[in-house]
């Protein structure tokens, strides 16, 4: 049983893993994709208020997949 246990959580962590990785790829390229909506925008109120709020949910997205590595990381 605690054979099967181990194999599980390996295969947990993987898991965990591969959809971190899968995801921070195209964050970053969101993140770079946030200076040609800068040059974009008509006003500084709007572009504050589209870079903040993408710019708030990648970062707050990242943290999250940080927090689903942690555990894997720390096994």
């Amino acid at each position: 049983m605690l054979d099967e246990i181990e194999r599980l959580v390996t295969e947990v962590k993987g898991v965990t893993e591969d959809i971190a990785h899968d995801l921070r790829t195209p964050l970053t390229r969101l993140l770079a994709g946030l200076e040609p909506v800068h040059r974009r925008a008509t006003s500084v109120a709007e572009d504050e208020t589209a870079m903040g709020a993408i710019g708030a949910a990648i970062i707050e997205t990242k943290s999250i997949l940080a927090d689903i590595r942690r555990p894997a990381a720390d096994s």
